[in-house]
């Protein structure tokens, strides 16, 4: 889920290399499809794991601006990954991210025996 209206979550995860790592896709132009606020509330963000099917607790957040990961903290997502790439670390980790990383291309998805085979 992206919350950014200017570039089209396909193409960011598109240009990271990681498109089929995601189940659902959302970004700021589905907004006014939902009615629910772009950034800073978790509407959008629980509007994606309605459409997973996984409560949030099971759900990863993964956004680059603050309100976002202030909203995936908010809406009490399982994990809550915050992408730097403005050398706002600290601050991302002030707003509630869990993990901070660099670039989307550092995530790597490992299935825990206990999650394997789960819907």
């Amino acid at each position: 889920m992206s919350s950014s209206v200017e570039w089209y979550a396909a193409e960011l995860l598109n240009r990271a290399g990681v498109t089929d790592m995601f189940d659902v896709r959302l970004d700021g132009l589905d907004a006014p499809g939902t009615g629910m606020p772009v950034q800073a509330e978790p509407g959008l963000l629980l509007e994606a794991a309605l459409r997973l099917r996984t409560p949030p607790a099971r759900t990863a957040v993964v956004e680059q601006s603050l309100a976002g990961v202030s909203a995936g903290r908010h809406g009490a997502f399982g994990l809550v990954v915050g992408v730097d790439r403005t050398g706002e670390a600290a601050a991302l980790r002030d707003h509630g991210a869990d993990v901070v990383i660099d670039d989307l291309a550092q995530m790597r998805l490992v299935a825990e025996p206990a999650m394997a085979g789960l819907p």
